[in-house]
């Protein structure tokens, strides 16, 4: 089967993947891999690229699908979980804001970053976010047609080495998009000692907080008893799912904020507990219930896990990433 489409998604295992994309590593080289992609994706049926990339990727998949949609070429621009402001921005400035327990926005470039969105926005570039509520958000942010806006949802990236047992406490992980001040201040009237790992700068508390090393992050989320994912609500954007979809594939107990993308993942009462957002007596109560209660804790764990193998293994993704390029470049 001769490749469709140019990818800069290097997916071995998956046999349909491989054989139906052309893939370009770019760590290879950032303008070789520009221009492979540049040049190989009008020969093909499009391109299938990634939205999430950063400065330290030389921003190649953005460049690319900027050239490609001047072009008329098809691209499906895959994870553009974007808002408006740039952190690099506030930190060249100088006017990095700190809030602490909060990964907070950036405030300056915010003119910027939509004319960025408006150089790649071309009537042959579609747009996937990662929730419902993006699909209906995204288009007025960025001014894209909301029939270029599709939803693929985030998946599981751990191994699956089956459910892990539940002998330690509750550990609450990830920067992005996190507001951690309910939890801490929750921490105290917790069952069980918290384990806050993150970056963020933290204000003291009665949880243990600080960054691990990638192993321990891992080791310590599989060992917990309950996963807190503590988010933001007031946010055009979706996070965290990396952090409660690894834990529900290991058939833990979640605790996650009410924000965007939570309820495409989680339904609440069934594969985990979704609380309001900044509600410290809700966080603590839907931790403890968990905590007290090992039927509830088992039972929302396996079914967490069933959740996760039914609809959000990297399989189901790139299946859907898949079908939707099918789709625009026929």
């Amino acid at each position: 089967m001769p490749p469709e489409f140019v990818t800069t998604y290097v997916i071995p295992w998956h046999e349909e993947w491989s054989a139906r994309t052309l893939a370009v590593a770019r760590w290879e080289g950032r303008l070789a891999a520009l221009r492979r992609i540049v040049t190989e994706a009008p020969r093909l049926r499009g391109a299938i690229l990634h939205g999430a990339v950063s400065l330290r990727d030389g921003y190649v998949d953005l460049l690319a699908a900027a050239a490609l949609g001047r072009r008329g070429v098809p691209v499906v621009l895959d994870d553009a979980t974007w808002q408006p402001g740039s952190r690099a921005l506030d930190r060249l400035l100088g006017r990095r804001r700190t809030v602490l327990g909060v990964d907070v926005p950036g405030r300056h470039g915010r003119r910027l970053t939509r004319s960025a969105v408006g150089l790649i926005d071309r009537p042959s570039v579609h747009f996937v976010v990662l929730s419902s509520e993006e699909r209906r958000s995204f288009p007025a942010t960025w001014g894209v047609p909301p029939e270029r806006v599709h939803v693929v949802p985030f998946c599981a990236t751990a191994p699956d080495d089956g459910p892990a047992p539940r002998t330690a406490g509750v550990f609450a992980g990830g920067d992005s998009l996190r507001d951690y001040r309910p939890l801490l201040q929750a921490a105290g009237s917790i069952h069980a000692p918290v384990r806050v790992a993150t970056r963020l700068p933290v204000p003291p508390s009665a949880a243990q907080a600080g960054p691990l090393a990638p192993d321990d992050y891992a080791r310590q989320a599989r060992a917990a008893r309950v996963v807190v994912v503590p988010l933001q609500a007031a946010t055009g954007r979706s996070g965290g799912q990396q952090t409660y979809l690894n834990a529900m594939l290991q058939a833990k107990p979640v605790v996650v904020t009410d924000a965007p993308g939570v309820r495409d993942h989680v339904v609440d009462g069934m594969t985990g507990l979704v609380v309001p957002p900044g509600d410290v007596a809700a966080l603590a109560n839907a931790v403890n219930r968990l905590l007290d209660d090992a039927e509830l804790a088992s039972r929302l764990g396996a079914a967490a896990r069933e959740a996760v193998l039914a609809r959000f293994t990297a399989r189901h993704r790139f299946d859907a990433l898949l079908a939707l390029a099918s789709r625009i470049a026929a």
